[in-house]
């Protein structure tokens, strides 16, 4: 909720989480799984979350990064399937299915980066998980240059805190 003394005129300004953290959501799924070098968009497959962008923003640094993979899990019509074949097959995994809650979050835990290449929307449940479970998160501005930027300098900075 928006604090009383937030005039709803500024509320933009502001960042406010709707969710909460998901913490009933640690105890599911193989909490031995340790983070690997991966980047992990998980999700519906519609236009507003920009899959494509993400897809495009690996594809312009995976030779910096051979021993990182782009994995994308979630359902519906994969619109991006021609950006697909930018990516080197052993530095992808895709999945189109519904994913079990062992399952998301067993994704989540391996994930070292959450990315959230979102044209449009104002909240996302995704970020929350990430946050549940203290992951990095790359998130897009609507500018293509930028975001790959932040994803190269999410890897840059992985390498930093290992």
């Amino acid at each position: 909720l928006i604090p009383d003394d937030i005039p709803l005129y500024q509320s933009a300004k502001y960042r406010i989480g709707r969710h909460g953290t998901f913490d009933f959501l640690k105890e599911v799924g193989d909490k031995s799984i340790k983070p690997q070098k991966e980047i992990l968009f998980v999700g519906r497959f519609v236009k507003y979350k920009g899959v494509e962008y993400l897809i495009k923003a690996f594809a312009e640094i995976q030779d910096e990064f051979p021993d990182w993979k782009l994995v994308i899990k979630g359902s519906g019509k994969p619109y991006f399937k021609k950006e697909l074949k930018k990516i080197n097959p052993d530095q992808l995994v895709f999945e189109n299915k519904y994913l079990s809650d062992e399952e998301l979050v067993n994704s989540v835990r391996r994930a070292s980066i959450i990315a959230l290449p979102y044209v449009d929307g104002s909240h996302s449940g995704v970020y929350e998980l990430a946050r549940t479970f203290g992951k990095r998160v790359v998130e897009n501005n609507i500018n293509f240059g930028e975001f790959c930027s932040k994803l190269r300098n999410a890897l840059f900075d992985y390498f930093l805190t290992e």
